[in-house]
């Protein structure tokens, strides 16, 4: 069985939002990130826990895991593993109100 990424409907903005943050200042940044982050989801097909629990307060959020996108390390891929692959949450900066933001998405 092929295993796949299941992204939040609102995972494509996210991934935007950043890329067009970082390329305010600089582009080539930019680019480098849109390719890291599908780097980073790919490498995390192949060893879905390789993420961190986090430990948020919230008991809907206990399988939620995240991992660093490569390069970028204040951004922040949340997801789920499923048993056909990994379901991201969002793909979001670190300094975020990160239990708001995820709770959301959870509903």
């Amino acid at each position: 069985m092929r295993r796949r990424v299941r992204r939040h409907p609102e995972v494509a903005n996210d991934i935007i939002d950043a890329a067009a943050y970082i390329a305010d200042d600089n582009m080539p940044a930019s680019l480098r990130y849109l390719d890291s982050v599908e780097d980073t989801l790919h490498r995390l097909l192949d060893r879905p826990a390789l993420g961190r629990l986090r430990d948020f307060d919230a008991p809907e959020l206990a399988a939620v895991r995240s991992i660093s996108v490569k390069g970028f390390r204040n951004h922040l891929i949340f997801y789920e593993i499923e048993s056909g692959g990994i379901y991201v949450l969002a793909v979001i900066h670190g300094a975020r109100d990160l239990p708001k933001v995820l709770n959301r998405r959870m509903t």
